[in-house]
C-alpha cells in the first residue's frame, strides 16, 4: 500500500514538472516572471506537495529561482547564458556528427535527408515556428544517438533543452528570423567524412549563435531580476508581437 501511494505521489510530481517544463521551454512562462501556484494547482487539480516537490526538481535543474517567501521566478535568460550553451554545443555537437559520419547506416543517413527535405520544401516559410523547432531538435538528438554513447547523448539532450527555449524566444519575438538548414551536415554524414561533418555542425551552430544573439542584443535582451522583486521583461510593447 505504501509503495502504491508513493507511485501516485511520484506521478504527480512528474506531471508537474513535466508541465512546468514544457510551459518555460515554449516561452509560455516568460523569463524573470513570478511562478502562480495557486493558478497552476487549480489548474492541474493537484495538492501542493507534489508541486513544491517539482519545483525543486527544476530548481535544481537551473530553470527556477527561488524569490524570498513569493515562491519561484522563471529563470532569466542573458547574453552570456546563450553564448555559454553554444560553445558547449560547438564541442559536444561537433564530436557527434564526426561519429555520426562513421556509424551512420543508410537507414540513418535517409532519416536525416528526409528531415532536410522537410525544411526545404518552402524557402518562404523558413520561419521559426513550433514545428520547425521541434524537428530541429529531432535532428540534432538523431545524430547524438548514432554515437551510441550514453553520456553524450543525455548532455546533448540537456543542451538542446535550452536550445528548444531560446527558439521559442526567437518564435514569439522574431518569427522572420532566417533559419539555419542542415542540408551540408548531412552531405557530410552520407559522404563517411568525418572532419567534414565536424566542420559543418560547427559552422551551423556558429551561425545559430550569431542569429539568437543579433535578435536579443537588438530587441528584447534583459530577461533579468531586478533587485527590488518585481519581475522584469525588458521589451518595447512594439517588440512583443509574435
Amino acid at each position: 500500500m505504501i509503495t502504491t501511494n508513493k507511485t501516485k505521489k511520484n506521478t504527480a510530481t512528474d506531471l508537474v514538472y513535466n508541465e512546468l517544463k514544457r510551459q518555460i521551454l515554449t516561452f509560455q512562462l516568460l523569463p524573470g516572471s513570478a511562478l502562480e501556484e495557486y493558478q497552476i494547482l487549480r489548474r492541474l487539480r493537484l495538492s501542493k506537495t507534489p508541486f513544491r516537490e517539482a519545483c525543486m526538481r527544476l530548481k535544481q535543474e537551473g530553470w527556477l529561482l527561488p524569490f524570498h517567501r513569493r515562491g519561484y521566478l522563471i529563470a532569466p535568460i542573458g547574453l552570456q547564458d546563450i553564448s555559454d550553451i553554444y560553445e558547449l554545443r560547438l564541442i559536444l555537437e561537433s564530436a557527434c556528427a564526426q561519429i555520426a559520419a562513421q556509424r551512420a547506416t543508410e537507414s540513418h543517413i535517409q532519416s536525416l535527408q528526409e528531415m532536410v527535405l522537410t525544411e526545404e520544401k518552402d524557402l518562404s516559410a523558413w520561419t521559426i515556428s513550433t514545428n520547425l523547432a521541434a524537428m530541429n531538435v529531432k535532428f540534432h538528438m538523431c545524430i547524438a544517438e548514432l554515437t551510441k554513447n550514453a553520456k553524450l547523448i543525455n548532455s546533448v539532450r540537456v543542451v538542446l533543452d535550452h536550445v528548444v527555449r531560446f527558439d521559442s524566444m526567437l518564435a514569439q519575438y522574431a518569427p522572420s528570423t532566417p533559419w539555419v538548414g542542415h542540408s551540408a551536415i548531412v552531405s557530410a554524414i552520407k559522404n563517411r567524412n568525418s572532419v567534414e561533418a565536424g566542420k559543418r555542425m560547427q559552422e551551423h551552430i556558429e551561425q545559430a549563435r550569431i542569429r539568437i544573439l543579433n535578435v536579443s542584443a537588438g530587441h528584447f535582451v534583459g530577461l533579468s531580476v531586478p533587485s527590488l522583486g518585481k519581475p522584469n521583461f525588458e521589451a518595447d510593447s512594439d517588440d512583443r508581437r509574435g
